[in-house]
């Protein structure tokens, strides 16, 4: 017999796809003016898209922290 630790409920929940609400969204992805200035300055895709990456892993770290 083998041990069922996780159902299906909690292994989507745990290691699927994200949900997040509009808000949810909107805190953690948009971009502030500042942020958004300094993209600008960026010349090509591939630093903007590992920058805004960055800001996004970041921000809800930040909030949790202070």
């Amino acid at each position: 017999m083998r041990l069922k630790v996780l159902g299906g409920y909690e292994i989507d929940t745990l290691y699927g796809r994200p949900r997040f609400t509009h808000e949810e969204r909107v805190e953690h992805f948009a971009l502030s003016p500042t942020e958004g200035t300094a993209l600008e300055q960026l010349n090509s895709t591939s630093p903007r898209y590992f920058s805004f990456c960055s800001w996004a892993i970041s921000k809800p770290v930040i909030c949790f922290l202070f």
